[in-house]
């Protein structure tokens, strides 16, 4: 019985998942329709990623410019995590060629002290595949709560001020 207990749950579990991410593609969907026709170059697909525990949370977003060559002008990615001893971590890729910039943004000095004792594995991990490599970590709770709202921001932002 304890065992089919646990089996539910898990079932239970990945059904959840799936609908999360069924209402995710749903929703990009519908964006990416509504947004077609737009003068607004840019799109951003926000995707939740499925970890072990529940509690945990990963959101993945990437902007995708409606150009062609867009592989040229660069790829932008943002992952906000949920860390159980590090609290949120919001981490922004930018990777144009054999270039990549990354950028952690912690909630407090303990994070980023933790980020910055490691960097150098992770710049050495990293210098195998991108030629210029820039790491920052800076403490910004602002950066880390904009995770959410900062691209409707930019696709709403069409007027320009004349008189400026």
């Amino acid at each position: 019985m304890i065992e089919k207990s646990a089996d539910r749950r898990e079932v239970e579990s990945i059904r959840s998942s799936i609908d999360r991410i069924i209402n995710d593609i749903e929703s990009q969907k519908n964006l990416a329709i509504n947004k077609k026709e737009s003068t607004d170059q840019t799109q951003v697909f926000t995707h939740t990623l499925n970890l072990k525990e529940d509690d945990q949370k990963a959101k993945l977003k990437i902007y995708y410019k409606k150009k062609k060559d867009n592989l040229k002008k660069g790829i932008r990615l943002s992952l906000l995590l949920s860390m159980d001893k590090m609290g949120e971590i919001r981490t922004d890729f930018f990777n144009i060629k054999s270039d990549l910039n990354i950028t952690f943004f912690v909630i407090n000095e303990k994070a980023k002290n933790i980020i910055e004792e490691n960097i150098e594995g992770i710049k050495e991990e990293l210098s195998r595949i991108f030629g210029n490599l820039v790491i920052n970590v800076i403490v910004s709770k602002k950066e880390i709560a904009q995770f959410d709202s900062e691209d409707l921001t930019i696709s709403s932002n069409k007027m320009v001020d004349l008189m400026a």
